[in-house]
């Protein structure tokens, strides 16, 4: 075994170098692969992680938050038993649950890199579809009596 400071031949139980008095490590230590990961290889996996939910909510939230209520808004003449509106509500509410199972299918594959930021701004851009899917209904069924009744009640 040689010193890895200065490169000297090293006795065998020595602790430190006789040449330089640099401490000896034993070569199996030396050789020990280490434990945790790079911290580049968490780098690329956290981007990867982030890169799918931005996806994700680029092709899922952003058209059931402007596309659907617009849509909903335009339509607003019709009764609710119209199938028109029956097939636009249920559209809308799988495209919010299946961009709320897209962030949980991340968030199980890529466990911790997906950043908390990234967590926090999927969780309320979710939040703000499902509201606006809600008064998006409670709107269509005003317009089912024509806001004239006062115990709307009996529309559900």
């Amino acid at each position: 075994m040689y010193c890895r400071s200065c490169g000297s031949k090293l006795e065998d139980g020595k602790a430190f170098c006789g040449n330089c008095g640099t401490p000896v490590q034993p070569e199996s230590a030396a050789k020990a692969p280490s434990e945790t990961p790079a911290p580049a290889d968490d780098a690329k996996k956290n981007r990867i992680g982030n890169r799918f939910c931005i996806i994700s909510m680029l092709l899922l939230f952003i058209p059931s938050v402007i596309v659907i209520p617009l849509t909903f808004i335009r339509m607003m003449d019709y009764t609710i038993t119209d199938p028109v509106i029956l097939v636009m509500i249920v559209p809308y509410f799988l495209m919010v649950i299946s961009s709320y199972a897209l962030m949980i299918i991340a968030r199980v594959k890529y466990p911790t890199k997906l950043s908390k930021v990234m967590m926090i701004v999927y969780c309320v851009l979710f939040a703000l579809a499902v509201l606006i899917g809600a008064i998006l209904l409670i709107f269509v069924v005003l317009a089912d009596c024509g806001g004239q009744c006062v115990d709307c009640v009996h529309h559900f």
